[in-house]
């Protein structure tokens, strides 16, 4: 599960759940625990992780579909 881009797509899982609570905490009227700059990268890590993620899986099923077209 965490090779051809799993482990991106968990880490990713993982920021955006943080940027979420975050959101979730400041709307509720509480202090949020990240400030406005750690929380636009939280969501520009998720971004990228997501994007890594998508892209290593894509690779993945594009040489798997070229082992079976070999075979």
């Amino acid at each position: 599960m965490l090779r051809n881009g799993g482990a991106a797509l968990i880490g990713a899982l993982i920021c955006f759940v943080v940027y979420f609570a975050n959101v979730a905490i400041a709307a509720s009227g509480t202090v949020p625990f990240l400030g406005d700059v750690p929380e636009a990268l939280m969501l520009f890590a998720a971004s990228c992780l997501f994007v890594a993620g998508v892209l290593g899986r894509e690779a993945a099923e594009k040489a798997r579909r070229r082992r079976e077209t070999a075979s």
